[in-house]
């Protein structure tokens, strides 16, 4: 009888360990759920600052291009980014058949006296966190100075 006692009080006790080790595993799945959806998060983010570099060196390139086609100096370079502002804010407006951030804002600041140009490049970002509002990009290049275009 002392045999059978000791083996009838072990059935319970392997339950419950099988409960506590389906709890451990479900804890891990979940945390690993977690841990791809945060993956997820930051190459979306990556992509995104991507595409702002994209369009910040786009300005910096229409800039140049513009200050050698033109002959101009680096006071006149602010009229050259205004067009790049053109190009992306009609593209932002069309969102979904282009490949630019949504609600693009592009921002150039004022020359600065060593021909430095600051461009900021300002994105809605609710995908992820809508209470965050939006990301932002800050670039700056300088432009060459009259006498160092080559002839």
């Amino acid at each position: 009888m002392s045999h059978c006692k000791k083996a009838c009080m072990s059935y319970g006790f392997t339950l419950i360990e099988s409960l506590i080790a389906l709890f451990v595993l479900s804890v891990g799945g979940l945390a690993l759920l977690a841990l791809q959806l945060k993956g997820v998060e930051y190459a979306h983010s990556g992509y995104q600052r991507a595409l702002a570099t994209l369009i910040a060196v786009d300005f910096q390139e229409r800039v140049w291009v513009g200050l050698r086609l033109h002959d101009g100096s680096c006071n006149d370079a602010s009229d050259f980014a205004l067009t790049g502002m053109n190009v992306w804010s009609r593209a932002s407006a069309d969102y979904d058949s282009r490949e630019t951030l949504p609600g693009v804002v592009v921002t150039v600041s004022d020359i600065s006296s060593n021909c430095v140009i600051e461009i900021k490049v300002e994105w809605d970002e609710d995908r992820f966190a809508p209470e965050s509002g939006g990301e932002e990009f800050l670039y700056k290049f300088r432009v060459p100075a009259d006498e160092s275009w080559p002839s």
